[in-house]
């Protein structure tokens, strides 16, 4: 998946910073007992997902579209579906998922968590 075709990825070239430094990213994932090992699984992870990803979102669309309250976001005001941004939003929800496995947490990483 190429992120040239991706409409509104922006990963690398985020404009706002994120307001956490990576200390701060340091304290979080101590808090939550995130170590090395769970980022060595998550890269494992990524390579049994990659071609899992239309399944988990086929799941995901799924969940929200069952929720009336969730599918209102994907809606134009008349309570259609967009889906010219349903699928604009699948793509980078797809790459966002091969990211978390994949990417380093670094502080591009973290620039676009805080942009998403």
């Amino acid at each position: 998946m190429s992120i040239e075709k991706i409409q509104g990825y922006t990963y690398g070239k985020t404009e706002n910073m994120s307001p956490l430094n990576l200390e701060d990213l340091k304290l979080l994932k101590e808090a939550v007992m995130f170590t090395q090992e769970d980022e060595k699984y998550l890269k494992k992870a990524g390579e049994v997902l990659e071609d899992q990803v239309e399944e988990i979102i086929d799941t995901w669309y799924g969940f929200v579209g069952s929720h009336p309250h969730l599918l209102y976001y994907f809606t134009s005001p008349d309570g259609i579906p967009n889906e010219e941004y349903l699928a604009a939003v699948r793509k980078r929800f797809s790459k966002w998922i091969l990211d978390t496995c994949n990417r380093n947490y670094d502080q591009a990483w973290l620039d676009y968590q805080y942009e998403i």
